[in-house]
């Protein structure tokens, strides 16, 4: 009988920050960890998906392999027999499949995503890569039959029009795809109450981005402690003068 699969995956446009450490390497081995024998693990590296935003191409191959040192360094054992680790772009069927999957979905649906939403407003280069960042997720999920699918908070809309795609296929052409759990599950399955979401350190209503051009909205892996020490005592807080771990009065403090 075939091993149910978890998948996850890091964009290589640029230097990984604290948050993709601890929302996505960190889990990763732990994950590798808890459940070795018993799961498939695919581990791959999204280049595709780091076309949709700017970033200096000549250094994607020298990105991606930092990612993967990454992932090593953090503790994931390469030698598992269970544990695949692979270039998006070397497989055509990513690429296909998404196109396959575009035909089916509606524009309305992707102009809702907020992500879409949020990265596209005051932007006049908006591309259609940008707009169809969903369906090639769906596509990275869906090729494989993942089931298990641990993401950040920011990407949970994804996950569910993914789910939404995989459903409306399976009604039209039969038991197609397996579809992924629903992210309350998700984050049941990673023992997590909700998606971990580290904030920017100079606006903590928005997530940490590595694609920010602001260098001190975020802690890079390759900062020094200097380095870091000086973007967290400059980091946005409030006037409040308490301290309180409260997302809704007061992010900056509790991120």
């Amino acid at each position: 009988m075939s091993k149910e699969v978890i998948l996850t995956g890091i964009r290589s446009n640029e230097e990984p920050t604290l948050g993709n450490y601890l929302g996505a390497f960190v889990p990763m081995v732990q994950l590798q960890q808890h459940y070795a024998g018993h799961y498939q693990l695919n581990m791959f590296v999204p280049d595709l998906h780091s076309f949709t935003t700017p970033i200096d191409h000549t250094t994607l191959y020298e990105n991606t392999l930092t990612n993967l040192k990454y992932f090593i360094a953090a503790g994931l054992d390469i030698t598992d027999e269970h544990t695949f680790l692979y270039r998006q772009s070397f497989i055509p069927a990513h690429s296909e499949l998404t196109w396959i999957l575009d035909c089916f979905t509606g524009f309305g649906e992707m102009s809702r995503m907020t992500q879409f939403k949020e990265k596209s407003a005051d932007n006049n280069n908006v591309t259609v890569g940008l707009f169809n960042y969903p369906v090639l997720m769906a596509a990275d999920i869906l090729l494989y039959n993942a089931r298990w699918v641990p993401v950040g908070e920011d990407q949970f809309q994804h996950l569910e029009i993914t789910r939404d795609i995989a459903l409306r296929m399976n009604r039209k052409f039969g038991e197609l795809f397996t579809i992924p759990e629903p992210t309350a599950k998700q984050t049941a399955f990673i023992q997590r109450d909700t998606g971990l979401r580290i904030r920017s350190l100079t606006n903590p209503e928005k997530k940490m981005s590595k694609s920010s051009n602001d260098q001190k909205s975020k802690i890079n892996l390759a900062d020094t402690p200097a380095q870091a020490r000086k973007k967290i005592m400059a980091a946005t807080t409030d006037s409040l003068g308490v301290i309180n771990f409260d997302w809704q009065r007061q992010p900056g403090i509790t991120n």
